[in-house]
């Protein structure tokens, strides 16, 4: 599952090339398998590499929201 994505930008907001994507997996090996499925992956427009992490501290509330692919 998706948790955040997003470029990598200087202090301005502007990108700098490259982002980071935060997933939640079963596994490395299903985390490694997502992310091969990304269409920039497969066909190497970029190439991934994943990583295991843990959060240690966070304190934070997020919200999902999910497109119904039409405007509000």
């Amino acid at each position: 599952m998706l948790l955040l994505a997003g470029p990598f930008c200087d202090e301005r907001g502007v990108s700098t090339g490259g982002g980071m994507f935060i997933i939640r997996a079963a596994s490395l090996a299903d985390a490694e398998a997502i992310a091969a499925t990304d269409p920039y992956n497969a066909h190497r427009f970029r190439i991934a590499h994943v990583r295991p992490w843990r959060v240690d501290q966070a304190q934070a509330s997020l919200v999902q929201t999910l497109s119904q692919g039409s405007d509000p």
